[in-house]
């Protein structure tokens, strides 16, 4: 009679009792545990491997997490420093056109004055002779 996998056995022709245990073609007991710790063994070694690899994971995904704060506030820093080059090369160039619109200002006072002086040559101070 066989119940979930184990073999049952009859002790003796009048005794209704069962007793557990395996069919004489099975291996011996010893063989078994031998055969059961080896595979206990080969549990825990798969379950080490896997241990290893899941640390081994979880460290790459640490470091990458690192590297992306690294990266988002490189990024950032690059983002701070554009902002304020825009605003200085604005205010540079404010500051040139200014300069510029100065020295065109001095360059025409300066021809007025040219242009005064040499028509006051020619007429006399007063503009009388002209």
């Amino acid at each position: 009679m066989e119940a979930i996998g184990e073999w049952w056995r009859r002790d003796g022709d009048s005794s209704t009792e069962y007793k557990r245990g395996p069919p004489e073609d099975d291996v011996s007991e010893t063989e078994g545990m031998l055969r059961g710790n080896s595979q206990i063994t080969r549990l825990n070694e798969a379950i080490a491997a896997t241990k290893n690899q899941m640390t081994q994971n979880i460290e790459l995904e640490l470091d990458r997490a690192n590297k992306v704060k690294d990266i988002h506030a490189a990024s950032e820093n690059l983002t701070e420093a554009s902002d304020m080059f825009r605003k200085d090369s604005v205010a540079l160039k404010r500051k040139e056109f200014w300069k510029r619109v100065k020295c065109w200002l001095c360059v025409i006072m300066i021809a007025i004055v040219l242009i005064i002086l040499i028509v006051m040559y020619f007429c006399g101070m007063d503009f009388s002779e002209c």
